[in-house]
């Protein structure tokens, strides 16, 4: 039905719906590009706060091979170096939004269990 203004005899203009906002209001996580097996193990004990150390540790690789496969992930997930910005805190926030597989922190070969040692 058409609502008319019955002052000017014109049409009203529509107001927008619940179902309008909805649609505008749905999120869409930032994409990710791809990382490799290893990086995303890398990412994976990143996001549980762990050093480049402990990651090496872990994974039973150099610190070394820990800082390469970072700065890869850095450099494919478009962080520059910034004064003003944690890189690492930036990736694992868009690993965090993006990754429907959240459980991967746990499955971590070599890890006994989800719980992270400290």
């Amino acid at each position: 039905m058409d609502s008319v203004n019955p002052v000017a005899g014109q049409q009203a203009p529509k107001m927008p719906s619940a179902r309008d906002d909805a649609r505008r209001d749905t999120f869409t996580p930032p994409v990710v590009p791809p990382v490799c097996p290893r990086e995303r193990d890398v990412l994976a004990l990143m996001a549980e706060g762990r050093s480049n150390g402990a990651i090496a540790g872990i994974l039973v690789v150099s610190e070394r091979a820990v800082e390469k496969h970072v700065g890869n992930m850095f450099g494919k997930l478009g962080l520059a170096p910034s004064d003003a910005d944690h890189r690492r805190v930036l990736a694992v926030l868009r690993y965090l939004e993006s990754s429907s597989d959240r459980a991967h922190i746990r499955g971590i070969p070599g890890r006994s269990s989800g719980t992270p040692s400290r």
